[in-house]
């Protein structure tokens, strides 16, 4: 996003955005098309980042973030990035595993189980009234809803110029934490992540 309208700042205890572990099957479209200036991460807030595919090669992102975001290689162990936070007790570094709080499933910690092997699409479901999952799915078209805490993508296909997932931080609820998950997706054909964001999201 390099208009200056489009701006993200992540600010706030509990915030945390991660994309990391996600493939792009082609190098038509750039896979993180983001403005170092318009961006801003302000502690303790995070946004970490590593680990993507695009057309069978690692993406590099030298000079596209601001210092303050975490940038992370392959085969590095990143504690957010191999574990779904809010529900982790703590993380083995050596081995890149996490051990669950109580209620809690799977080697990600996600608040719903997730089988390991291959599961027919199914339908986003609610934890609770405000978290969700989308799991196995192949996308072509999106409508997300925005007044929501938890976003969470697992092993999703985002497909075609339709399948734009846009995250509008000023329709959030901001004055919550807000937990956004993508591990293990793959965009192609013109698919798209974006967030969308301006001054009074900030405030």
């Amino acid at each position: 996003m390099t208009s200056a309208q489009h701006k993200i700042e992540l600010s706030g205890s509990g915030t945390t955005v991660v994309l990391a572990h996600n493939r792009q099957v082609d190098d038509s479209y750039p896979f993180a098309y983001l403005d170092e200036s318009n961006m801003v991460v302000v502690s303790p807030a995070r946004f970490v980042i590593g680990c993507n595919v695009q057309d069978d090669e690692e993406v590099s992102y030298d000079g596209l973030f601001p210092e303050e975001v975490v940038v992370f290689r392959c085969g590095t162990c990143n504690d957010d990035a191999v574990c779904y936070m809010p529900g982790t007790e703590s993380v083995d570094r050596g081995l890149c595993s996490c051990s669950c709080k109580d209620g809690w499933h799977g080697a990600s910690c996600l608040p719903l189980e997730v089988s390991d092997k291959f599961v027919p699409p199914v339908a986003e479901r609610a934890v609770d009234g405000d978290t969700s999952c989308v799991v196995n799915r192949t996308l072509k078209n999106l409508t997300l809803k925005m007044w929501k805490t938890h976003h969470c993508y697992v092993g999703v296909t985002f497909s075609g110029v339709y399948a734009v997932l846009t995250f509008f931080l000023n329709r959030m609820p901001l004055h919550l934490p807000i937990n956004i998950t993508l591990t293990g997706c793959t965009f192609r054909e013109g698919a798209a992540l974006q967030f969308v964001g301006g001054a009074e999201a900030a405030d």
